[in-house]
């Protein structure tokens, strides 16, 4: 990707933090979950780029959920993944949506998790809240993340109502426009990305691979 100039959009958001994910070993269902969620949070002026780099660099100490009847870490792990958690829960987000409360424990970043749902709340017409006891988190239809305290969560949302065992939500504010492409948390990013391209050879190049010499696009 080259230089970006000014705002990024949602669309480039989403690109690089995909890309991300496949550079940090996930595989390609989950890297879409990541850029979907990395999407929806730009949309909602709640994207940090230094929080999705640090749960794609931490890949290999976050676990996937033990099972769809036991929403912890596995064995050896102090917390879940929240894109491979993310990804279950929408599998199974038409169970939550007939009234199923799921209990979730030690969630490296709840947010991302919620972030995840957006895509089930569009395809089923529910929002689903994540809740602990300090915050609560809704993933609505419209792709948008709200916030409110966790009595705030009632009859008109699907109650999927999550206890994080040992770490609460933290409410990070970065809108798309602030986000410059030297921010480290970006440049992070795209390092991770870059893990995906393929090293250019004289023989790729002979063939016309790249931009050439000159670039009139």
């Amino acid at each position: 990707m080259g230089v970006v100039k000014g705002a990024l959009s949602q669309n480039e958001i989403a690109a690089v933090c995909a890309s991300a994910a496949r550079g940090a070993g996930h595989q390609w269902g989950i890297a879409e979950e990541v850029g979907a969620a990395a999407r929806v949070l730009a949309a909602s002026g709640e994207f940090a780029p230094a929080t999705f780099a640090d749960i794609l660099e931490q890949r290999a100490k976050l676990s996937a959920p033990v099972s769809r009847e036991c929403l912890s870490p596995r064995e050896g792990f102090a917390a879940q993944c929240p894109f491979r958690l993310g990804a279950l829960l929408c599998d199974d987000a038409e169970i939550y949506a007939g009234g199923k409360i799921q209990t979730i424990t030690a969630v490296a970043s709840p947010l991302l998790a919620a972030a995840c749902l957006s895509s089930a709340a569009r395809a089923l017409n529910r929002s689903f809240a994540l809740a602990s006891e300090i915050a609560c988190i809704t993933a609505t239809p419209s792709s948008v993340i709200t916030f409110g305290k966790p009595e705030s969560v009632h009859a008109k949302f699907a109650p999927m109502v999550s206890a994080y065992a040992s770490r609460g939500i933290k409410r990070i504010k970065f809108t798309p426009s602030a986000i410059a492409i030297t921010d480290p948390g970006w440049r992070r990013l795209m390092a991770l990305s870059k893990k995906t391209m393929v090293p250019a050879t004289p023989q790729s190049q002979s063939r016309g691979a790249g931009a050439g010499l000159t670039d009139n696009d």
